[in-house]
């Protein structure tokens, strides 16, 4: 991706300097106003440049602290177009669920929550950041098998939990794994509401571990 030279460099590092002073005395109107001046700077497909992240970042942090969410709408979405060889860490994701819930969009904010937390590997949040992650926790955790099998899918289910032990105990993982497969296709969408998933899961997750 290009980055900026010359003049043209350091006159966009002397604002970016700017900004952060006014950030760091709290004069938040004045941070994004620099920030905004920043960004006005990049040439044509200034999405292109690696600088392009780093503008739309401080703006958002800024917005953020400020509690401006006019101006974080206004800015988040060229968050995931910005800079796009920038490597892909759930940071895009991350700034997004922020904006999300700042803005009362709980349901929005929580799948960009869970995908800044698989791409992150659970790195994702800083230190400003534990609402976010309490949120994430808590709602899944509430969301955890709160529905029941009916009787007749369950009397099936442990028919191919049984079919598969016996496999397992005779040898045989590919069929077990075969049998298990079969029982958890059985259980109704949203598979992860169910307590029924776990053991299926674990012990499919392990015939692969072994193998």
């Amino acid at each position: 991706m290009p980055k900026l030279q010359g003049d043209l460099e350091i006159k966009f590092e002397e604002i970016i300097e700017k900004a952060s002073e006014e950030y760091q005395n709290k004069n938040y109107a004045k941070a994004i106003g620099l920030l905004t001046g920043a960004w006005n700077m990049l040439p044509n497909g200034k999405y292109e440049y690696d600088e392009s992240f780093t503008v739309v970042w401080y703006v958002l942090q800024t917005a953020l602290e400020k509690g401006d969410i006019e101006a974080m709408n206004q800015w988040v979405d060229k968050v995931f177009i910005a800079d796009p060889g920038r490597g892909d860490t759930g940071e895009r994701e991350m700034w997004a669920g922020r904006v999300a819930y700042k803005s009362d969009e709980k349901e929005k904010a929580l799948n960009y929550f869970k995908i800044a937390h698989k791409k992150s590997k659970g790195r994702a949040y800083g230190s400003k950041d534990k609402v976010y992650k309490a949120f994430l926790n808590e709602t899944e955790k509430g969301m955890q098998f709160k529905e029941e099998i009916s009787h007749e899918i369950s009397y099936k289910i442990d028919e191919y939990a049984r079919k598969g032990n016996k496999f397992l105990d005779k040898g045989q993982p590919d069929k077990a794994l075969e049998a298990w497969t079969d029982g958890l296709n059985l259980i109704p969408n949203p598979q992860n509401t169910y307590s029924e998933s776990v053991w299926f899961l674990v012990s499919i997750g392990d015939i692969y571990f072994k193998n």
